[in-house]
């Protein structure tokens, strides 16, 4: 699936569609910043209505736009009695970016560790196998639905972070306004997706949540080392084994400097 079909999947899921807009301006001769009513600018379209002649006025040429915050520079002033005409489209929530990172973080959190494997023949007409790294390209169809809920579940995080800092007013003329229910509504939305993302990958045994098998690694008697490991391959996998280079915990290291013995307490 392309990025932006999964992109406008996202949208869906979290209500952040495109917001039209359209606002109109008098010039005054001298003013040169204005604010549009909307903020995230995905697309505008300036014009100046002088009479009736209509000028349309060019990105970067005419006038700079700060997007983010949906503020324009114009280059040269509005004339007086002129009209500013501005048009276009924004986003409520997140910019196109702003949701691409959130979803290529959960894209590799979803198949981390996982890879294709799959046999070809080779130009001498051998067999043998290769694996491939699971991306975007070749994510199965029916894990797309699990990428959205990782993606929306993300995305609400950083809703509810920004609300975790509202506080409840209270005003002495009785007034009450209850903020802190907000955070409270995004944090069992959470925890409802994220029970939802848990089953659905519990089902396909897939994601960050996949039941894997792991190897016992052993201390070797003779030399008090760990048996080296090798990755499992079929049987007609004919490529050089791959060494597994597991972690090792640290917690009990010793940080005095002083070099241990290598035989019968013999050292320095």
């Amino acid at each position: 699936m392309l990025m932006t079909e999964l992109l406008s999947r996202v949208r869906a899921e979290i209500g952040d569609p495109l917001q039209p807009f359209l606002t109109d301006t008098l010039g005054d001769g001298f003013t040169q910043i204005y604010d549009l009513p909307k903020m995230r600018i995905n697309a505008l379209t300036v014009s100046v209505l002088n009479g009736a002649q209509l000028t349309q006025l060019t990105n970067n040429i005419d006038y700079l736009l700060d997007s983010e915050n949906g503020i324009i520079t114009l280059t040269n002033p509005v004339p007086f009695g002129a009209t500013l005409k501005m048009s276009g489209q924004a986003w409520g929530l997140f910019t196109d970016s702003e949701l691409q990172t959130y979803l290529v973080d959960s894209l590799n959190q979803h198949t981390y560790g996982r890879t294709i494997d799959e046999r070809i023949r080779t130009r001498q007409g051998f067999l043998t196998r290769r694996e491939t790294p699971m991306s975007l390209d070749n994510l199965p169809m029916i894990e797309e639905p699990l990428l959205i809920m990782l993606c929306t579940i993300n995305v609400m995080w950083v809703l509810a972070n920004d609300a975790a800092t509202d506080a409840n007013v209270q005003t002495a003329e009785g007034t009450n306004i209850d903020r802190i229910s907000r955070y409270q509504q995004l944090m069992g939305h959470i925890s409802d997706l994220q029970e939802r993302y848990e089953k659905y990958c519990g089902e396909l045994n897939v994601g960050a949540f996949r039941m894997e098998t792991r190897k016992i690694r052993r201390v070797s008697r003779t030399t008090g080392r760990l048996v080296p490991i090798f990755k499992d391959r079929e049987y007609d996998d004919q490529r050089w084994p791959v060494r597994q280079v597991v972690p090792i915990d640290h917690d009990w290291d010793d940080d005095s400097g002083i070099p241990s013995p290598l035989w019968n307490n013999q050292g320095f």
